[in-house]
């Protein structure tokens, strides 16, 4: 070999191999750098959080995240801390939530700590982690509504790319805005953000029609449809706004063109059925009826439907078939025992009437519509001091819920004053039932200014009879009615008979006995008898005296035991 390139060879060895021939001999003369204390904390922190399910695990790991902070880490691993105890704290108040919403017990103890121990987790989990956007979702529903307002706009902000997670964050805001229209905002930019979100437009398509914005709710459920067109809600939220809209051959267009294109149209009968009643169709609606109840022999609110427009037909028989079935299903359904009581006081069968509905009354004492019902059964029934009764307790409780009641409490009392001859009580109480009356209750107005007319014009005592009132009365009772009710008329023509004109006396007393023939009306015999008194000059006079029936209520043997 030439000793010249055996040097060059063995000088490149030598110089390639010495740094690592003499590194051990550098690390020999420097000290090894140790982990720092809190290292060995974080780590068991880490484990245990991979297993950890209850809130006594979580909170371990949040003593051993603090730990390891407190102890000492590198900078990086603080934040790994820090994350950690954040995600664990999180998980913990989403524990504590669950309780809350699963827990059946509502004791108020228990629920102020549950919602004590969420906020001080939620709190720890933001110092530590800022940027943890479910933290914030949470704390807007367990906070009050300022600060859960101000929790959930944070966390909107940190969804802002994160768009089906920002849908369901604007839903909370929705629920926490405090008008319609912040909520309708935040419902639409949820829709935007992900416009799959079902909620969103169904809450969306919801507030639209409960706060009159129908146009709009029509609108809504249509671009719904476009999406999911075989969507119940949405069908069924269009439905709705075409019926507010006045809009009813929309309405059975829309749902015959979906009970055409549906696998399972069945849903639906009903809902047209009730579209084919407000467009007066009974026929088509009791078709309708019948097909959902053949799809679902147990659909109680179609047999109850089908009962009701049996009842209104007069087809008594086919009505208490349908009451029967949903009382064999449903024993103590308050609907069907209230519509059989119906049945039985159409068939003058007065005794079931009244014990089908005071037992309604002891299984739902706060519902007004029963109680006015069954103080109506009373005074049909002969038992006009029952009915004041009634009235009494009613008035006395003075219930909020019932004020929207109160004309009617007053004009049932007022009727069953004035049937046992007490007329100053009874005319107090149809004036008092005026004052109270809505002004678009035209029907009711004018029943009530027809009772007032009346015994202002016919009642026995003269310190009582105001003719000139009673005219004016009774004329604006037949102009509410377009001067097509006979008793209406007649009580006019009994007005005019009282201040002598005789000549109008006899003029709507005549087409009071005309429209009672056309009509067939139970009173015509009166009304002919009213007629002929006023051909003789006569001003006619009423003092009713029902005397009480004393009889005790005998119930049906078939009666439901409730």
């Amino acid at each position: 070999m030439n000793r010249a390139w055996g040097w060059l060879v063995v000088g490149l060895l030598a110089f390639s191999v010495a740094p690592f021939l003499s590194a051990p001999a550098t690390a020999q003369d420097a000290p090894v750098a140790s982990p720092p204390k809190g290292q060995p904390t974080l780590d068991e922190a880490t484990d245990l959080k991979l297993d950890a399910q209850t809130p006594d695990q979580l909170a371990r790991v949040i003593e051993l995240g603090e730990k390891a902070i407190a102890d000492g880490l590198e900078e990086e691993d603080v934040q790994v801390a820090k994350q950690l105890i954040a995600a664990a704290s999180l998980q913990r108040a989403e524990l504590y939530y669950n309780q809350i919403i699963q827990s059946r017990a509502q004791n108020p103890t228990i629920l102020r700590r549950l919602r004590g121990n969420i906020l001080k987790d939620l709190q720890r989990a933001i110092e530590n982690d800022s940027t943890l956007a479910e933290a914030y979702l949470m704390l807007a529903k367990v906070e009050e509504p300022p600060k859960g307002l101000e929790a959930i706009k944070k966390g909107i902000e940190l969804l802002k790319d994160r768009p089906a997670e920002l849908a369901q964050a604007l839903l909370v805001l929705a629920a926490l805005a405090p008008t319609p229209e912040e909520k309708l905002e935040a419902l639409d930019r949820a829709i935007e953000a992900d416009s799959s979100n079902l909620e969103a437009w169904q809450a969306r398509i919801g507030l639209l029609v409960a706060t009159g914005k129908f146009d709009r709710a029509y609108e809504g459920a249509k671009a719904f449809l476009d999406q999911q067109p075989e969507n119940l809600f949405a069908i069924q939220a269009a439905v709705a706004a075409l019926k507010e809209l006045d809009r009813t051959d929309d309405a059975i267009a829309l749902l015959t063109e979906k009970i055409e294109s549906l696998s399972d149209p069945s849903p639906l009968y009903r809902v047209r059925a009730e579209m084919y009643l407000e467009a007066e169709k009974a026929d088509e609606a009791l078709a309708d009826l019948s097909k959902a109840v053949e799809a679902d022999p147990r659909d109680l609110q179609s047999l109850l439907m089908r009962a009701q427009v049996h009842l209104q037909n007069d087809d008594f028989d086919k009505a208490e078939d349908d009451i029967e079935d949903i009382l064999a299903l449903q024993p103590n359904s308050p609907g069907a025992l209230y519509f059989r009581s119906l049945i039985a006081a159409n068939q003058k069968r007065m005794d079931e009437a009244i014990d089908d509905l005071q037992k309604l009354v002891r299984m739902v004492p706060d519902n007004i519509q029963f109680l006015l019902q069954l103080a109506s059964f009373y005074q049909m029934d002969d038992r006009p001091n029952k009915a004041i009764e009634l009235a009494d307790e009613i008035l006395k409780a003075n219930k909020p819920e019932w004020k929207e009641f109160a004309h009617r409490v007053h004009r049932l009392r007022g009727d069953a004053r004035l049937s046992v001859g007490k007329h100053v009580e009874a005319i107090a109480d149809f004036e008092k039932a005026i004052e109270l009356v809505p002004a678009d209750e035209k029907e009711s107005r004018s029943g009530l200014l027809n009772n007032l007319a009346w015994v202002l014009a016919t009642s026995p005592k003269d310190e009582i009879r105001n003719g000139k009132r009673s005219v004016e009365l009774g004329t604006e009772a037949c102009e509410l009615t377009e001067f097509k009710e006979a008793h209406i008329l007649s009580t006019l023509a009994a007005g005019y008979a009282e201040i002598g004109n005789f000549e109008e006396a006899i003029k709507w007393s005549s087409k009071a006995v005309e429209l009672g023939s056309q009509e067939n009306a139970e009173q015509l015999d009166q009304l002919r008898k009213e007629l002929e008194s006023y051909q003789q000059n006569k001003p006619w006079r009423e003092q009713q005296d029902v005397q009480e029936k004393k009889a005790p209520i005998v119930p049906s043997a078939d009666g439901v035991d409730t």
